[in-house]
């Protein structure tokens, strides 16, 4: 419940697994999960997974297939990127300049119950 309210919404926060396979399972725990949900629903933190090209620079190539597994996730889900604010760029591979690795891998997602809030 927020504070100083009579609101009541879900949050489910997320570590997915670097497999995509792994990830699959999750993003059908996702689906499952949000048939038992009614109202404002949040999904926060670290998905492994890009959502749209310009969110990797550098490095191997964006697994297509993991993102549109992902995509079908988000969209069954009824869930949206929430805006933000602040840094675009996540994560990184710590790694000397001419190897580093930047992708958006964070994220928080909402339904539209939760925009309506």
């Amino acid at each position: 419940m927020l504070l100083n309210s009579q609101v009541d919404f879900h949050a489910t926060f997320v570590y997915a697994s670097n497999d995509s396979t792994t990830r699959k399972e999750l993003w059908n725990y996702l689906v499952n999960l949000k048939r038992s949900i009614q109202g404002p629903w949040l999904v926060s933190v670290d998905f492994n997974c890009c959502l749209h090209p310009n969110d990797k620079l550098a490095g191997n190539q964006i697994d297509w297939e993991a993102v549109s597994d992902f995509r079908d996730c988000l969209s069954e889900c009824a869930l949206e990127d929430m805006r933000f604010s602040g840094n675009f760029i996540t994560w990184d591979n710590k790694q000397m300049e001419d190897n580093r690795i930047y992708s958006k891998l964070d994220r928080t997602l909402v339904n539209t119950s939760w925009m309506d809030l």
